[in-house]
């Protein structure tokens, strides 16, 4: 028998707890990581230093327009923080909705402020608003597998 059978429940409960909770932190670094390179490599066709601080200006553009703008601008800014709504729970059991909410915000107006202060891309406050509403979609898919996935340290009663 490994050793883990023969520790008490309780401890083998938070071990398991813990072992998930840093192989969260670690995707979660890593995706952080993926994000800021993302984020901040210069961009080809987009000229340096511009701002859109009026909101759903890109957003409605990318719908009307449709295509590469809205898959690229729309749809990928939501996608690219649904992780982030994900992992975060992961990592930290008392996370919310209005924690993911917040996380999403600073993160996203960092590297929105980042990108206008180092001229690498455009700083557009859609972004920010796509961002957060991505964090709160992945908050929402942890919430549902949290729920619907049986948890394998609880018993279930006949």
């Amino acid at each position: 028998m490994s050793a883990q059978a023969h520790e008490p429940a309780p401890r083998r409960v938070a071990h398991r707890a813990a072992r998930r909770s840093l192989v969260a932190a670690v995707l979660l670094l890593l995706y952080l990581l993926v994000l800021l390179g993302l984020t901040m490599a210069p961009h080809p066709r987009e000229p340096a230093q511009l701002v859109n601080l009026i909101p759903f200006k890109s957003i409605l553009a990318g719908i009307r327009r449709g295509g590469w703008l809205l898959n690229v601008n729309v749809l990928g800014n939501i996608a690219a923080f649904a992780p982030l709504g994900l992992l975060v729970p992961a990592v930290s059991r008392r996370a919310s909705a209005s924690g993911i909410v917040l996380c999403g915000l600073l993160t996203s107006t960092s590297i929105e402020v980042a990108q206008w202060f180092l001229a690498r891309r455009v700083a557009d406050v859609d972004d920010i608003i796509l961002n957060v509403v991505g964090a709160l979609l992945g908050y929402g898919w942890y919430v549902l597998l949290v729920r619907s996935v049986p948890h394998p340290d609880h018993k279930h009663e006949s």
